[in-house]
Parts: C-alpha cells; structure tokens; sequence
C-alpha cells in the first residue's frame, strides 16, 4: 500500500518512484539510480542518500536496519531524483550534503511542511 499526500510518499511498500519532484518517469526504475531525501517529523532530522532499490531502502531505513538513521524513526520520503548511473547519483547526493545544497534541502523541507502540515 502506498500514501501520498500532495504528491508526497508517506508510507511505502511496492512503491516505485513516480511523480515526485525531480522524478523522471520516462526512465525505467531496472537501470536507475536515486538521491532521496527522508525527513523525521519526530525529531525534525534530514537524511540524504542515494540507491538503485529505493523501496527496500525506505524500508530498511524504517525499520531500523541503518544504524545512522534508526534512532530518529519514523520516516518520510519527501523526495527523489533518478539518475541513469551511480556517480551522477553520488555527485548529487555530496552537493545535497554542501553547504548550497543544504540550503536547497531545507526549501524542500520547508515546502513540504507547508503542504503536508
């Protein structure tokens, strides 16, 4: 089952990336890489990573198996982007992790709390 509010993933199993900011649903999800953002409403935490099984790492971020992530539990996926190879992806994730790029994720943050409260 999968929930989506305002275009925004909330829960996920079986999900595939579609529609999200960023998302390029043209793409095949088989050869794809993501950056994803999770946000922690319960301790108002970020997280930025990047994969190519976004579902399983949603999932394994949700249910503790990241030791990094584990401690601020639950978890919303506030956004993605696909990438067509993994050093893209990486490339995308460290400017995410700069100082610009935080920037950038707290505008994402922020509009996703206006939108979903």
């Amino acid at each position: 089952m999968v929930s989506w509010q305002n275009g925004y993933c909330t829960s996920l199993e079986n999900w595939r990336p579609q529609g999200l900011p960023g998302s390029n649903p043209g793409l095949t999800a088989e050869k794809m890489y993501w950056v994803y953002i999770l946000y922690s409403r319960s301790f108002h935490q970020t997280y930025i990573g990047h994969t190519n099984e976004v579902s399983q790492r949603f999932y394994r971020h949700n249910r503790g198996f990241v030791l990094s992530t584990k401690r601020y539990r639950p978890w919303e996926m506030i956004y993605t982007e696909e990438f067509t190879s993994r050093s893209e992806a990486m490339k995308r994730e460290k400017y995410f992790k700069s100082g610009v790029g935080r920037e950038e994720v707290k505008r994402i943050v922020e509009q996703y709390l206006r939108q979903n409260g």
